[in-house]
């Protein structure tokens, strides 16, 4: 937790993560311009969320102390946004193209360490070849 400088005037956050709101008291500095405020910065806990179907989107609120506008509070907050479909069918792409890679490396390691490999992982590296170089795989092959 720390402190930020807010210009009242122009909505802006001057400085952030200040250690002390400008004296080392922690007291408000004397003559303050009253168009700055002091905010406490809060974090907040990041919602449970499935990163598969959504991403968190970090936002702020900000709230001036009714008593005493020099002071303030800055909260951090987060909101879990549902991912466009096009997104999620590019990440599960991206998901089996590196599983596909690996498996390729994978296979090609034993082979290149003279290790025997099965028909089965035979068959599936050049099946996975197939994919990844995107030709049609006939099943009957």
């Amino acid at each position: 937790m720390g402190w930020a400088l807010y210009q009242k005037s122009t909505s802006t956050i001057l400085k952030r993560r200040q250690a002390t709101p400008g004296t080392a008291d922690g007291s408000l500095p004397v003559g303050l311009d009253p168009d700055l405020a002091w905010l406490v910065e809060q974090e907040s806990v990041q919602p449970q969320y499935d990163p598969a179907t959504h991403r968190l989107e970090r936002g702020e609120t900000l709230a001036l102390d009714q008593n005493d506008s020099r002071t303030g509070t800055l909260t951090e907050t987060w909101t879990a946004v549902a991912l466009p479909q096009a997104e999620i069918v590019r990440r599960n792409d991206d998901a089996i193209a590196a599983g596909i890679e690996r498996q390729i490396r994978q296979t090609a390691k034993k082979l290149k360490n003279a290790e025997a490999i099965t028909n089965e992982e035979t068959y599936q590296l050049l099946r996975y070849m197939v994919i990844r170089d995107g030709l049609q795989v006939d099943e009957d092959v």
